[in-house]
């Protein structure tokens, strides 16, 4: 059985430090394997700022010691029209126990200051 569930959301604007995601700690439906993590951004209003890197940072002991990263390089003001949309996906091929929680962090590498921005990360799970 395949299937895909949202894993965190944040809304955060802190920059240059890792934050846990709202959803973190992510408990998986069911035990075996997280196939691909995808991360969509996207502004509250035309003047949002979403710039520099923007990664997410995955965690578990069922990892066997590493991290799991998705990551997307931001566009800057989100004035209208919106241009490109802003998502990332990352193939992985980690095991997942239920019960057993994920942490979930978001990092904004960027000197500017993030305004109204909003990101969410899904996984898609074989088990």
């Amino acid at each position: 059985m395949i299937y895909t569930d949202l894993m965190a959301t944040s809304t955060s604007t802190t920059k240059g430090s890792y934050v846990d995601m709202t959803g973190s700690p992510y408990n998986p439906l069911k035990s075996g394997t997280l196939r691909k993590l995808k991360l969509l951004a996207g502004g509250d209003a035309a003047t949002s700022l979403i710039d520099g890197v923007v990664r997410v940072r995955l965690s578990c002991p069922t990892f066997g010691g590493v991290y799991a990263f998705v990551a997307l390089a931001a566009t800057g003001i989100r004035t209208a029209p919106v241009g490109a949309r802003l998502e990332a996906e990352e193939v992985v091929n980690l095991p997942v126990q239920a019960g057993t929680p994920i942490t979930i962090e978001l990092y904004q590498n960027t000197n500017a200051t993030p305004v109204t921005p909003r990101f969410e990360v899904y996984g898609t799970f074989e088990g």
